[in-house]
């Protein structure tokens, strides 16, 4: 990698990012082979573990300016401006924030202290549209080396210079983008088939060539000769086929002109409005994206479309033939995690029989052994299939998807992608990946600058005819004057004493999550331990116990994003009284 200074990783779901992220960091030993890191080098990752010493975003931040940079507060501020934090959020406590926004702490903390090396390992799950369009210009820029793992590939394609790829238990590696490295790939295999079939026709020639002329004594020199030949000829092997997943969703009839009729809609806690006076209709075969910054209402809109949260004002009437496939982060229920792939996803239907689901799970990559795994040792990535999968067994005439595309591989996100093109019903779909919008939507609900609104037409034609009220140039971003002593002191009162029963739910999840974590750290030594003593059954058992811990911590993440939902409307309503009153 000596050439190379940005690196994307890509590969199948389970086929070893991660894990190889995690040997070159140092958490974990290679079975064979050795890793080196020149000791003039910085290697820095980007931490999942969430642990804050500091009272304010911004002070957490400024952690990670060293060197020439320490003190530079306006340095932090850029970054976190640029990763979604207003100034006013930049000084509350970052433990007021969620999960997703804690993780962007982490980053620019990791990116302010310019190692030489980054490693990242998907940090888009946690970024909106208009903060991934901000990073990936800051890595057009980034004068130092990195490798990312991230499943969008609109945003590996915009900032990388190489990509490697884990296939076949081995590494690919090429200049140029992962759709340049695929193709490579996907020319090679051929050329190895046909190689390998114009050698079995040759060798096939051969062999009738020995066969009619062994008993014969004159020939008996070229026959010797030819099976000599055959020695020594290298014979290529059949490459095993890669199965792909995937997904085909099944349209249900609809014959009425409306499938949903929202009429003006209001969700929103406390002093600040989420949603406000909304109209929506919702028409058979509809293609609708739901866009904007994290924290603003897109997935409480698909829950009130859903039915799954009520409107405060405003009406939702859904069509009686209406069949609704709803997708969300959550769709695999906590009491589930006993249950094996195939007995959720037999749950689900009596219409189809053993073979289908069967069938099913093989589409899904859960073949063989792997379809009577339990849902406590999934991946996220396994668990994202397993919930789409759902939603094939039955039919629907409108599906709502929250983030579908959070923890699959390009090659599964492609796969949506083709499914949802080909399927025929309604389609209300909240993501910010850029390439799943181009590939279904034909409008959006846009959430952005405070307001919710329409726009018929494609997200290219979006961004040509509108655009993203993005954050200014980096060089525009000077440092605002403090607020008076008085006024912070007024704003951190108030905080306090309102935010108080908040804090505490948020403190007893944080606590669990941190209790888990170091749970997390003593269950990967012993698997160090376990795998430098080659006891199978130890790993085995303690591979377990991760993934159990790892969804656990999860399940937490999610709760500590629900209850942010209340707080950062509280404390938004808060700052802006104070600062009104200044």
């Amino acid at each position: 990698m000596r050439c190379t200074k940005e690196v994307g990783l890509i590969g199948l779901n389970g086929h070893g990012k991660s894990t190889l992220l995690n040997i070159i960091k140092g958490d974990l030993w290679p079975e064979d082979g050795q890793v080196h890191v020149r000791e003039d080098k910085t290697l820095e990752a980007v931490n999942q573990h969430i642990s804050f010493t500091q009272g304010s975003v911004r002070a957490e931040a400024c952690q990670g300016l060293l060197g020439n940079d320490k003190g530079q507060e306006w340095l932090a501020a850029k970054m976190l401006y640029g990763l979604g934090f207003s100034e006013a959020e930049q000084h509350l406590p970052p433990q007021q924030f969620s999960g997703g926004y804690q993780v962007r702490i982490n980053l620019a903390k990791a990116l302010l202290s310019r190692p030489d090396i980054l490693l990242l390992d998907e940090p888009t799950n946690f970024l909106d549209i208009t903060s991934l369009r901000w990073l990936e210009r800051f890595f057009q820029n980034w004068k130092g080396t990195f490798i990312l793992v991230t499943h969008d590939q609109t945003f590996m394609e915009g900032v990388v210079t190489h990509t490697m790829a884990i296939h076949r238990q081995g590494i690919k590696k090429a200049e140029g983008g992962p759709s340049k490295l695929r193709k490579q790939i996907a020319h090679e295999e051929q050329i190895h088939k046909r190689t390998r079939q114009n050698q079995e026709k040759k060798d096939a020639k051969t062999h009738k060539f020995i066969s009619e002329f062994r008993s014969g004594a004159r020939s008996a020199g070229l026959v010797q000769s030819r099976i000599k030949m055959l020695d020594k000829v290298k014979k290529l092997p059949k490459l095993p086929p890669i199965k792909p997943v995937h997904f085909s969703f099944q349209a249900s009839p609809f014959e009425a002109d409306v499938v949903i009729r929202a009429n003006s809609l209001s969700f929103g806690y406390d002093a600040e409005d989420l949603i406000r006076d909304l109209d929506l209709t919702i028409y058979p075969g509809d293609r609708v994206g739901i866009v904007g910054p994290n924290g603003r209402g897109k997935s409480t809109l698909l829950d009130l479309i859903a039915r799954k949260k009520e409107p405060q004002t405003g009406t939702i009437k859904h069509n009686a033939d209406a069949q609704i496939g709803h997708f969300s982060q959550m769709n695999v229920p906590q009491q589930d995690k006993e249950k094996t792939v195939f007995e959720v996803l037999r749950s689900i239907t009596r219409m189809a029989t053993d073979e289908d689901i069967h069938k099913l799970c093989s589409s899904l990559m859960f073949e063989g052994d792997k379809r009577h795994r339990h849902l406590k040792v999934l991946s996220g990535g396994e668990r994202s299939r397993l919930a789409l999968g759902k939603l094939m067994l039955v039919p629907h005439n409108i599906l709502l998807l929250d983030e579908p595309t959070n923890h699959l591989d390009m090659e599964s996100c492609t796969a949506l992608a083709n499914g949802l093109q080909d399927y025929d019903g309604a389609i209300v779909c909240v993501t910010h990946d850029e390439a799943l919008l181009r590939s279904f939507a034909d409008r959006l609900i846009v959430f952005d600058d405070g307001k919710v609104t329409h726009f018929r037409g494609s997200y290219d034609q979006f961004l040509k005819q509108v655009g993203w009220n993005e954050p200014a140039p980096m060089h525009a971003l000077a440092v605002q004057k403090k607020k008076s002593t008085t006024n912070n002191y007024v704003l951190q009162r108030q905080l306090k004493k309102k935010l108080r029963p908040f804090l505490k739910r948020i403190e007893e999840t944080e606590n669990e999550i941190m209790a888990l974590e170091e749970k997390m750290k003593q269950l990967e030594t012993e698997m160090q331990e376990a795998q430098k003593k080659g006891q199978v059954l130890k790993i085995g058992d303690v591979s377990i116990a991760i993934a159990d811990t790892h969804n656990e911590i999860e399940r937490l993440f999610v709760q500590l994003e629900q209850q942010q939902v209340e707080i950062e409307a509280e404390t938004k309503a808060i700052t802006k009284h104070v600062e009104k009153e200044d």
